[in-house]
């Protein structure tokens, strides 16, 4: 048996060698692998830039040379006092208004219209109107918005009105439209 047990401890020692001489193989052959796998790779590096978007409604009254920024929560663009001065009951008049989307992008276009003075509330039966106000608006387009103001059936008490105390106060919004063609999607 001493002689089996011999020839067994040979054996395993020799697998045993074996088996380290082999992971020793595949470690090496692993590394040589990865190290020359590292220099068959590329990149693709990519940069981008972001903006945001400028925003400028501009106004007029039409007829007159320049469009203005008039955003600043006061009326920056004055309708001639002569255009309304010396309304009689039942007279209609009207003023055309220039807007302009001078814009990075295009618009969304709301219209708020208030009224302050017996003349111009709505108990004096009077009638304001706006016409042609756009509900978008490209970048650079121009339109023009028709202001129609009736008079009421004004009773003899609303003689002699200031037109300080009477005003109607127009506000066009413009909110900017996402260019998802841009954007690529």
């Amino acid at each position: 048996m001493s002689t089996s047990a011999a020839a067994h401890r040979d054996n395993a020692h020799r697998t045993s060698d074996t088996v380290r001489l082999g992971a020793l193989l595949v470690a090496v052959v692993g590394i040589a692998i990865a190290a020359t796998s590292a220099g068959f790779t590329n990149d693709a590096w990519f940069s981008a830039d972001a903006s945001s978007a400028s925003v400028s409604l501009q106004g007029r009254v039409s007829g007159t040379a320049d469009f203005a920024d008039a955003d600043d929560g006061t009326v920056a663009i004055a309708v001639p006092s002569s255009v309304f001065a010396n309304m009689v009951p039942g007279e209609q008049r009207s003023v055309d208004l220039d807007l302009r989307n001078a814009s990075s992008v295009g618009l969304s276009i709301t219209e708020n219209t208030t009224a302050t003075g017996p003349l111009v509330d709505t108990d004096s039966g009077t009638a304001i109107a706006l016409a042609g106000t756009p509900t978008t608006m490209a970048q650079g387009q121009e339109d023009t918005v028709t202001l129609t103001i009736t008079a009421g059936d004004w009773d003899d008490a609303l003689q002699n009105q200031a037109a300080d105390a009477n005003a109607v106060t127009l506000e066009f919004t413009g909110t900017p439209i996402a260019d998802s063609a841009a954007a690529g999607n």
